[in-house]
């Protein structure tokens, strides 16, 4: 599933195209390891996973915990960072490659 294709259904509008959508889409190719949101960051995007898993995880006093995994088709992000504009309590990261 495409992101084009879970806005129509969640729309249910079919006939919507890419371009017409309020905001734009790129598509990126993220390399294993890599930190798309680290902790105290301010999240500035919504990532939609095309294939690979993302991880969510959080620091407590003595390690990071994993909060959970995101998987192809899914929507993932550091919501109250995102929509507060506020530092992160979270990281996420690109344990596998994947594309967003």
């Amino acid at each position: 599933m495409r992101f084009i294709d879970l806005y129509r259904n969640i729309m249910e509008d079919h006939e919507v195209t890419q371009e017409a959508l309020p905001f734009s889409i790129r598509t990126n190719a993220i390399r294993k390891g890599t930190v798309l949101t680290d902790y105290e960051a301010i999240e500035k995007r919504i990532y939609f996973i095309n294939q690979g898993v993302i991880e969510l995880s959080i620091e407590s006093k003595d390690s990071e915990k994993v909060l959970d995994f995101f998987f192809p088709g899914e929507v993932v992000t550091c919501l109250t960072s995102f929509l507060l504009r506020t530092p992160s309590h979270v990281s996420m990261t690109a344990p596998h490659p994947s594309g967003s």
